[in-house]
């Protein structure tokens, strides 16, 4: 889900005063949990999600609820871990809905068999304008974490200019296969 176009419908999301000022210290202790685990499993590394370190959601959110009001040996709240992996699995469940709506944009019949056997041929997704793009197949970000740059996703989407430790370099696989790099360019 991305935020909509139109100022009306953008103002019917109150970010700031439906969720950031209802939960201030809560959020504060979400972020300060991304923090730590950001510490813990790429230390010196800018602040980041390696969607590879965090793949087990549901079952983490559950053993860090069943410890709730408690703190864990990191010194981070396990209400805080909760909550950043109920986080973490509804961010997977919209880009998971966003990836079939491309599908069905896309004209796609039979997406339930797109999503089960993968990305589509890859010559479907070629980067046009090659000189001005590089292509990526997948694997470590190829710049360093605090370059900018544009990424085209094989859905066709291209995002604004941002630091590239910010996305997912390697491949996903089955309906994540959308939501690819294709290619990027380094913003100057």
């Amino acid at each position: 889900m991305t935020l909509p176009k139109d100022a009306a419908q953008r103002k019917a999301i109150p970010i700031a005063s439906g969720v950031l000022g209802y939960f201030p210290d809560a959020i504060a202790a979400v972020a300060e949990c991304s923090q730590k685990g950001n510490e813990q499993h790429h230390p010196g590394k800018p602040l980041h999600w390696d969607r590879s370190k965090s793949t087990d959601e549901a079952d983490a959110l559950i053993r860090h609820f069943m410890e709730r009001g408690t703190v864990d040996s990191d010194g981070i709240r396990h209400s805080a871990k909760t909550a950043w992996r109920a986080l973490a699995l509804l961010q997977k469940e919209i880009e998971a809905a966003d990836v079939t709506d491309a599908l069905a944009r896309a004209g796609l019949d039979d997406t339930e068999m797109a999503l089960t056997f993968g990305p589509l041929p890859d010559s479907d997704w070629r980067v046009k304008d090659d000189d001005k793009w590089t292509e990526w197949t997948g694997g470590e970000c190829p710049v360093s974490g605090d370059t900018k740059v544009i990424v085209r996703l094989r859905d066709g989407d291209e995002n604004e200019p941002c630091e590239a430790f910010a996305y997912r370099w390697n491949h996903g696989v089955g309906h994540e296969s959308l939501c690819d790099i294709i290619a990027y360019k380094v913003v100057k």
